[in-house]
């Protein structure tokens, strides 16, 4: 067996790459010395932690993605709701500049103004923060996303600077172009009766449409990136898992060497071990797994493959029981019996995808394959012998929920090991046998305990856990978008409606129809959606090039996820949009005309 982890302290002032370059060499001189075996293998170093939280690296940078997305549609919103402030202060910003403010009076005024909203938002923010913070660990570590290391997200110095850094670049950044705007209005212009002329007051419209258009894009995208993820889990909760987890504890058991040396003790010990368990009332079927480790073998009839591309699968070491017990159905041959002995012919169950990838054409029972890596001492000695195939299991996905394990099933007396994985279906709930398996142990060895006692649902939900978590984030992040997009869009045909009261009022005085006031502002809340479904179809479509690693069952560019995502969007938008354009249609004429 090739699959091999070791941990080592590099010495004083040596580092990783200095490491790999002597492991480098290592691995080639074992390729020259055993060319049979080792060429073709190599040696990969990496610290510790990387190895530890490796896979929390999808799911943060899934969420780092999000949140800049977010942060972006935050700006645009803050940017449009400055210009709106502006436009609303000419008047006092060109009294200022009557009385003798200059140029760069008025904008560091107004920057400054801006930088401190944003402040009061970034602390604010952190009081979020540290909330949040909290529920993500507790998230991460029901998931066991968080590895050895339960605390491994913290707010500290460095998360407090950067926070500041990205707050104050925000305000400095969106409060500076309306600043700007602002101060450059011209004096005459903006103590006319009429304020802006309507060339401006048209200009900023556009640009204020521009912005939502901006920020409706960005929000399709993270609403697609989650459809995506939602369809994939979706998928993979309807996929065949191989087993049926309802009622079934599992356990951990370890024999001693020093009381259990000889494979014929071992095998001995789980044999009774397994019949005092299925002799508990409340127990269907019982089974034990001592394997689990990757090898290579060779299917009969096959040419021997090139050094480093052997067949491998996981090698599952089980009792007679133990497919039964954990609900894995048998689709062509027999189970283990107790006549599966050391002094019987040596047997195997393959799984379905073994059988498919390497006897896709005919049945493989009776058929012969040959384990070349054997990874227990206690049967590592003599040459390996030919395995007779006499069944085929399901197929099971265990941590890889994307693709069923290639599995080879050899019976435990044939292969008997020190260790196993304790698995009992039951007909009560499964935690209320562990005392009476616990009873079964101790009656043969009352020094020995079990460790590790789950039932099988709750591993299976932690698999599932992997693309829960990262969905879950994205989904939060998704859902504040939408939010923020709807009140992007409200707050800009609000308060397009309010600059446009006097031409409505003039309107409706001259016979227009509130249908037909409702039917103008609606339709320029239209455009502006059209353009930002229109875009944010563009930079999903983007988007999906990254996302095709992590989706199962659909594709990428899957046309409904696309399709509700975009509906979505346009749904909310139109829903604020339909809100001025009541208060539009309501206007009094008489009253608009005579308060401008």
């Amino acid at each position: 067996s090739r699959d091999l982890q070791t941990q080592a302290r590099l010495s004083a002032g040596q580092s990783i790459p200095q490491a790999q370059a002597a492991m480098n060499a290592l691995a080639d001189t074992l390729a020259r010395e055993y060319p049979a075996a080792d060429r073709g293998w190599g040696i990969k170093v990496e610290p510790l932690h990387a190895a530890y939280h490796r896979q929390m690296q999808t799911p943060l940078l899934i969420m780092l993605g999000a949140v800049m997305f977010v942060l972006l549609i935050a700006c645009v919103n803050v940017a449009n709701l400055l210009l709106a402030r502006a436009t609303g202060r000419k008047r006092e910003v060109a009294i200022r500049v009557a009385m003798g403010a200059t140029r760069r009076r008025l904008i560091t005024q107004l920057l400054t103004e801006s930088l401190l909203l944003a402040v009061c938002g970034g602390a604010l923010g952190l009081l979020l923060a540290y909330a949040g913070d909290r529920l993500l660990t507790l998230s991460m570590v029901r998931y066991r996303l968080s590895g050895p290391n339960a605390r491994i997200i913290d707010i500290d110095w460095r998360v407090l600077v950067f926070s500041l850094a990205i707050t104050m670049t925000t305000g400095a950044i969106f409060g500076l172009a309306p600043s700007w705007a602002t101060a450059k209005t011209g004096l005459s212009e903006s103590l006319k009766e009429g304020g802006l002329s309507t060339t401006a007051e048209a200009g900023r419209r556009r640009l204020r449409n521009a912005l939502v258009v901006c920020e409706m894009a960005l929000a399709l995208v993270l609403l697609t990136g989650a459809g995506l993820l939602v369809r994939t889990f979706v998928e993979l909760a309807n996929v065949d898992l191989g087993i049926d987890p309802t009622n079934v504890i599992t356990m951990g058991l370890r024999l001693p060497a020093y009381k259990y040396a000889s494979v014929s003790q071992q095998a001995v010990f789980f044999r009774d071990l397994m019949q005092k368990i299925d002799n508990i009332a409340s127990v269907k079927t019982a089974g034990a797994d001592g394997g689990g480790a990757n090898v290579f073998f060779q299917p009969q009839g096959q040419p021997p493959a090139a050094p480093g591309l052997e067949p491998t699968a996981s090698y599952k070491i089980v009792t007679p029981d133990f497919l039964k017990a954990m609900g894995t159905r048998l689709v062509a041959g027999r189970e283990f019996t107790e006549r599966d002995n050391e002094g019987a012919t040596a047997v195997a169950i393959i799984s379905e995808t073994v059988a498919r990838r390497y006897w896709p054409d005919s049945s493989p029972l009776g058929s012969h394959l040959t384990v070349l890596a054997r990874v227990y001492s206690g049967k590592n000695s003599g040459s390996p012998r030919p395995l007779e195939i006499v069944g085929v299991a399901k197929d099971v996905r265990n941590d890889d929920l994307w693709r069923p394990e290639p599995a080879v099933y050899v019976p435990f007396a044939q292969n008997p090991v020190p260790s196993a994985f304790l698995v009992a279906r039951t007909a009560v709930p499964p935690m209320s046998v562990v005392p009476a398996i616990r009873d079964a142990v101790r009656s043969l060895d009352k020094e020995q305990p079990v460790n590790e006692i789950r039932t099988m649902s709750e591993i299976v939900s932690e698999t599932y856990g992997a693309i829960r978590f990262p969905m879950t984030l994205l989904w939060v992040f998704s859902a504040l978008a939408l939010l923020l997009s709807a009140v992007g869009i409200f707050g800009v045909m609000s308060y397009a409606v309010s600059r446009r009261t006097q031409e409505i009022a003039i309107r409706m005085a001259l016979g227009a129809s509130r249908r037909e006031v409702l039917r103008l502002v609606l339709r320029e809340g239209l455009w502006v959606t059209l353009f930002g479904v229109s875009l944010g179809l563009v930079g999903a479509l983007l988007l999906s090039r990254v996302m095709a690693g992590y989706v199962y069952g659909i594709t990428s560019t899957d046309p409904l996820t696309f399709a509700v995502a975009s509906v979505l969007l346009t749904f909310v938008a139109l829903l604020a949009s339909y809100i001025p354009a009541q208060r539009a249609a309501r206007v009094d004429p008489m009253v608009a005309l005579r308060y401008e």
